[in-house]
């Protein structure tokens, strides 16, 4: 991939690895503080266009673009093995014709195959998901840490179902990086979008700080949803969004 090409819709609603967000990546964000000259944070006071910068997440968060399709990883594959909940004959013919299962699934929602592995004969879970970001499984909260690690159990071969795309991985859709757009994205110091990057990093610097310290775990949990809140909040005013038509 020529690096060079890639457009900041591309960097910021498409999914990257953690790897190629740090290579794309001028500089890593590690201040908070605003330039009043050219309206960006000052770890990257980069004037070329298109220049973007990263930001290592203390811990994952749910990639705001994804949260609906991580629902359906969750719901529809299994929570031991990670397969598919299909019939292996199925998923044979659905990948044969190169068919998405979404819509098999809305004629399987009460099948027993959908209650039981047909692969392993794990019993699953009923996982319930509450916009924007919240996962539950038989009640229990499922955060993003345990997200990324059923998603990295699915098979890219089941994953492509979904509507995956066979370059991409779906624990991808959990953030462990995240990329801070350039200054033509937001040129202005008052910019709201400043504003929000500014908490947003503010708050992920005293998380770390926070966890390094060993401060307790519902003070943790408690600033992790707050950034996980300012990230949403800073999608939402990005200036533009690119339609995710593979899902």
């Amino acid at each position: 991939m020529n690096l060079e090409k890639i457009n900041a819709d591309t960097i910021l609603h498409g999914l990257m690895s953690p790897e190629k967000i740090r290579k794309i990546s001028k500089t890593e964000v590690t201040s908070s503080r605003i330039s009043t000259d050219q309206g960006c944070l000052l770890d990257i006071n980069i004037k070329e266009d298109n220049c973007f910068g990263s930001l290592e997440l203390s811990r994952p968060l749910i990639h705001p673009d994804f949260s609906n399709v991580i629902y359906h990883l969750l719901k529809f594959t299994c929570r031991k093995c990670a397969r598919v909940l299909l019939p292996q004959k199925l998923v044979d013919s659905l990948s044969e014709k190169n068919q998405k299962i979404l819509k098999t699934f809305s004629k399987l929602r009460t099948s027993p195959s959908i209650k039981k592995c047909p692969h392993c004969g794990a019993e699953q879970k009923e996982i319930q998901f509450k916009e924007p970001y919240a996962f539950t499984e038989n009640g229990n909260s499922l955060n993003p840490i345990d997200i990324r690690r059923r998603l990295e159990m699915i098979p890219l071969s089941d994953a492509k179902l979904f509507g995956v795309p066979e370059d991409t991985k779906p624990e991808w859709m959990i953030m462990t990086v995240l990329p801070i757009p350039p200054v033509t994205v937001r040129p202005k110091p008052e910019d709201p979008l400043n504003e929000k990057l500014s908490e947003l990093v503010s708050v992920n610097l005293f998380l770390r700080k926070s966890w390094e310290e060993g401060i307790p775990v519902p003070v943790i949990e408690g600033l992790w949803k707050a950034l996980q809140q300012h990230v949403n909040e800073a999608w939402n005013l990005l200036p533009s969004k690119q339609l995710l038509n593979n899902f």
